[in-house]
């Protein structure tokens, strides 16, 4: 049988001394030391009022802590954390927050598992996830059904969403979010450009290549489209086609180890232009594929990078006193996801029973928040409404990938 959904693993390191810091600008503040940080961070509820007499809320986070999305995952309850500490710290708080954190390893089964265990949890008021589109959808019908507020920060392709829909979508899904490679290609001068579906990626990749081909200005690009029957692993035609035909921009749909090989298929190729992929192909089995072949492709992400983004800089000071110099992608989103949903538990303070799940969705939907990463706010479906970037730049290099710029929407 099926293991029963797994607590999160053990805490992560303490900081090696005790530390106020200031460092959040409008974010606010962050206080570290001693092992409240660690029981926070795996606590759950002990009821309905804690050992001060205040009301006690949960915050769940459906995540994969394990499987392919990990990263995601990780960065995503690193900045959950950090928020719950800073709020219980210094929030000035008439209620106390804790975090709960369940790990579906990226599995459609387990995800059921999780969110059964979640909505089961009366303590748990709102969860912030899933991290994956591969369980995005089994999530949010189980959450919709039982009227839970689902938060989503990193899964983008939700579609087709039900009249019971409890989800709001803290990032531009999917093909929203790829609007923002026909401006990156504007800004490269691309002018002839090859488009790959690459159907192992399945729905994400014909997402992608349909929302690119839809927003390309046709004045002004010649596209040159093509399919790649799902478990292709031979990219070298292709890359030759490209080469040949003189293009000057190659546009990738699909995932990170196929990315890997078309790097490789066309630097073999001799190919001299630009390519430029989306997040689900910036990945280890890309660098691990791709090798040194790797250096110049971009990529649009729907995460920013604390260490290069200057709205978000404090932050990356604090995660480096909190956790270390590595930043997850999803770190600040997950902080200002936290901090959302607890000024809306304050907001609903006031009410005799205090926040319930219904309430809180409610106070959600009609919220802006202005954070450390993208404004949230949404519309009345439950979709991204924040007015924020469409994407984040960032370009790869013999040693690693650094973060370029926001790609804003075009003005209208």
């Amino acid at each position: 049988p099926r293991a029963a959904p797994q607590p999160p693993p053990p805490p992560e390191p303490e900081p090696t001394r005790r530390r106020l810091l200031t460092a959040l600008g409008s974010g606010g503040l962050v206080l570290f030391g001693g092992a409240l940080a660690a029981r926070l961070l795996v606590s759950r509820s002990g009821g309905a009022a804690s050992a001060e007499g205040r009301r006690h809320y949960t915050i769940g986070l459906h995540a994969d802590l394990s499987g392919p999305h990990e990263k995601y995952g990780k960065g995503q309850r690193r900045g959950v954390t950090m928020a719950v500490e800073e709020l219980n710290q210094l929030g000035n708080l008439s209620f106390t927050v804790s975090l709960r954190a369940l790990d579906d390893g990226g599995d459609p089964e387990r995800a059921a598992e999780v969110a059964r265990a979640l909505i089961d949890d009366p303590e748990v008021l709102v969860v912030i996830g899933p991290t994956g589109d591969a369980v995005a959808r089994t999530a949010a019908e189980a959450y919709g059904a039982a009227g839970v507020p689902l938060l989503a920060l990193s899964a983008g392709s939700f579609e087709p969403r039900t009249e019971d829909d409890t989800l709001l979508l803290g990032r531009p899904d999917t093909a929203t979010a790829a609007r923002a490679v026909p401006l990156v290609l504007g800004d490269l001068g691309a002018r002839r450009v090859g488009l790959i579906d690459d159907r192992t990626a399945d729905e994400y990749s014909w997402l992608v290549t349909r929302a690119v081909s839809d927003a390309v200005d046709r004045r002004a690009v010649e596209l040159t489209p093509r399919v790649l029957p799902a478990g292709t692993r031979d990219f070298a035609e292709v890359a030759e086609g490209f080469t040949a035909a003189g293009l000057d921009a190659v546009v990738y749909g699909g995932f990170a180890d196929g990315a890997g090989r078309l790097a490789r298929a066309l630097a073999e190729a001799g190919y001299e232009g630009v390519v430029v992929a989306t997040q689900e192909a910036l990945g280890p089995e890309f660098f691990e594929f791709a090798g040194e072949d790797a250096a110049g492709w971009y990529f649009v992400t729907t995460y920013t990078d604390p260490l290069g983004d200057p709205d978000a800089s404090g932050f990356a000071t604090v995660h480096r006193e909190r956790f270390g110099g590595i930043v997850e992608p999803y770190a600040v989103e997950g902080y200002d996801a936290a901090r959302m949903v607890v000024d809306a538990m304050r907001a609903l303070e006031h009410e005799a029973a205090g926040p319930a799940r219904a309430s809180l969705l409610a106070q959600l939907r009609g919220a802006e928040y202005h954070g450390l990463g993208r404004p949230l706010a949404f519309d009345s479906g439950g979709g991204y409404a924040g007015g924020g970037p469409l994407g984040y730049l960032y370009r790869a290099s013999a040693d690693g990938v650094r973060f370029r710029r926001p790609v804003e929407p075009p003005e209208e």
